[in-house]
């Protein structure tokens, strides 16, 4: 059976696998509770579904900051170097 492809699967095959070990070792570590691979899987999920796209939106919006202040420090370069 062929998986599906949902627009927030977004990791590869081996970094979901060791996302849901994470979150499973999380749980048992600082919660001391017991989570599954479904469980896990689940709150994987929504986190790349719900939480993700904010993440990325803010990454983007930091870069376009980062790139129009360097722009704006090489167009003074360049002025400079008018004759």
């Amino acid at each position: 059976m062929k998986d599906i492809k949902r627009s927030f699967d977004i990791l590869t095959k081996e970094q979901k696998e060791k996302s849901i070990n994470d979150i499973i070792a999380f749980y048992l570590d600082e919660r001391d509770e017991h989570v599954g691979i479904i469980g896990a899987n689940n709150l994987l999920d929504m986190i790349l579904q719900d939480i993700a796209p904010h993440v990325y939106n803010n990454a983007i919006e930091d870069t376009q900051k980062l790139l129009t202040k360097q722009t704006e420090e090489f167009d003074f370069e360049l002025n400079l170097l008018k004759k």
